[in-house]
């Protein structure tokens, strides 16, 4: 080979060095081996340097013709190079140093690192609002959630009025119509028909007094003695640990302060209420911790009174007793019509009473419940799944009050079974808890 074959200019040694993927001297082409080309290789050197000279010609348009550089192929000879200064320029312009490459991956790094946890931290967010605040908390935010929220409000307190009314004239014609017809038309015995009196009175004043009370009485609502004697409210925001295994938010997001545990807003009433198990529109009200008792007893009481007015009924219209002949040609239609709505009432507020006895046994509201069940297989884990059952004696005296003297049936009775003016012994902050280390403030 000559010495044009070695010599190199300086700008082809400094691509070498400084691009170590452009193939060296003597190294074979990236692409297939050419028959052709080998043969032409074993001829003389003056018509090898001519086949050479077309060879790089037409490698040059194969690798740098497409736009985009595949290969590079650097001519060993100076002298082929020199002719070509357009490949020296496309070579240095085209392949990025080691600055370049690494360069922007130490950017692109701390950016990467820096969206993750700017991620994390929305998610987080974003998990605080959801617990923090119920979806018609965020509506609030608009001017037209506003209106609509307050329009549906203000609207379920007519329709709540409207309710009680309804209510109020239903139990009373139930009341008229079992004093006037069913009591006279069972045709019998005085005895007997003072005991079934005597029983149509205590249904009577048992439902109307429960029914008054459930109305009239506050649920419970946050204290504010409470709210003034916390340290800190602010830190209320952020802490959305309420109760063991659940989320619960001790801020309230409508109210802006800070919410006990076991405590609702309910936006219809606007308020915060204690240990709340829901909004009845029978009563215009919300059930809470101070009259839970009163809608317990309520429906319990009607279950009982609309079965047993099924009962005299069905036994007079089946020929169980001969009833009255007059009364009963008199109101033989109504009575048909009594007795389905009396025995389809009895069927349904015997179902309402024993999911509600079995809330206050087990010492839940509806909605604990319904956090309890959807969270039971982790609570069941943790083993948190109910932290307030504390027992049922236990768990009946904190809806109903104490009975006094302690576990004699008498007290009992009086409790459960008559007018009851008790409140509940926990004050809707703090309730005692089955957990070991729970304290009372879970």
């Amino acid at each position: 080979m000559s010495s044009s074959n070695t010599d190199h200019h300086p700008e082809e040694i400094e691509i070498i060095q400084h691009h170590p993927i452009i193939p060296q001297q003597n190294q074979q082409p990236p692409y297939h081996h050419d028959p052709i080309h080998h043969h032409h290789h074993e001829l003389s050197s003056e018509h090898e340097h001519s086949m050479n000279h077309e060879d790089e010609e037409d490698e040059s348009h194969r690798y740098y013709g497409g736009g985009m550089m595949m290969g590079i192929r650097l001519n060993n000879r100076s002298s082929e190079l020199e002719k070509k200064p357009f490949l020296m320029m496309n070579i240095e312009s085209s392949m990025p140093s080691d600055q370049t490459i690494i360069s922007p991956l130490a950017t692109i790094a701390p950016k990467v690192t820096q969206l993750s946890a700017d991620s994390q931290n929305f998610f987080d967010k974003l998990e605080d609002k959801r617990v923090s605040m119920s979806p018609l908390d965020s509506l609030y935010d608009s001017k037209f959630g506003f209106i609509i929220l307050n329009g549906a409000k203000y609207c379920m307190r007519i329709f709540g009025l409207f309710m009680v009314m309804v209510a109020v004239v239903l139990l009373s014609l139930n009341f008229y119509f079992y004093f006037t017809v069913t009591l006279p038309m069972m045709n019998t015995k005085m005895w007997t028909y003072t005991f079934h009196l005597l029983l149509g009175l205590y249904f009577v004043l048992s439902i109307s007094f429960n029914y008054i009370q459930c109305v009239r009485v506050s649920p419970g609502v946050t204290p504010k003695d409470w709210v003034d004697s916390l340290d800190n409210v602010e830190a209320f925001r952020n802490d959305t640990k309420s109760v063991p295994g659940k989320n619960w938010s001790k801020w309230c997001g409508r109210c802006q302060q800070p919410k006990p545990i076991r405590a609702h807003h309910c936006h219809i009433c606007d308020v915060c209420v204690l240990r709340m198990d829901h909004h009845c529109p029978w009563l215009n009200n919300c059930v809470g911790l101070q009259n839970h008792k009163y809608f317990v007893g309520f429906i319990g009481f009607l279950a009982f009174a609309a079965l047993y007015n099924f009962g005299m009924i069905s036994l007079g219209v089946f020929g169980f007793y001969t009833p009255d002949p007059i009364l009963y040609a008199t109101w033989s239609g109504w009575l048909t019509f009594v007795m389905v709505l009396s025995g389809s009432l009895g069927l349904t507020m015997t179902t309402f009473t024993g999911w509600h006895v079995y809330l206050v046994l087990t010492n839940q509201t509806t909605i604990e419940f319904q956090f309890n069940k959807m969270k039971s297989v982790r609570s069941k884990v943790s083993g948190s799944e109910n932290p307030y059952n504390i027992g049922i004696k236990n768990n009946i005296q904190q809806v109903y009050g104490l009975a006094a003297p302690e576990d004699s049936i008498f007290s009992w009775i009086k409790l459960l079974l008559l007018p009851n003016l008790q409140k509940s012994p926990v004050d809707g902050v703090n309730y005692p808890t089955n957990q070991p280390k729970g304290g009372e403030n879970v």
